[in-house]
């Protein structure tokens, strides 16, 4: 961020993503969860197994990002996920 540069997708693992998502949402900050595993994605038509992708497929989101993020939005995130870390002990 000195540089004025963020990455274009923040990609995170959540245990509790489903509750994670709905508690976000009440905050008004919107998640994505991470694409099918590889292997169940029907488009990759492969009979080759990716387990260590399952793991995204289940936990995986997609925080908001990008370059038109303002820091003031970055920061909201930041305490919203502070307090459902806070709420989730």
């Amino acid at each position: 961020t000195s540089n004025g540069e963020i990455p274009l997708y923040i990609d995170v693992l959540c245990q509790y993503r489903n509750k994670l998502i709905n508690f976000l949402n009440t905050q008004k900050i919107e998640l994505r969860p991470s694409l099918p595993s590889l292997h169940s994605a029907s488009y990759f038509e492969t009979s080759d197994k990716f387990e260590n992708s399952k793991i995204f497929e289940e936990q995986g989101v997609v925080l908001p990002c990008g370059p038109a993020q303002s820091l003031e939005n970055i920061n909201c995130v930041i305490d919203a996920l502070e307090l459902f870390g806070r709420e989730n002990r």
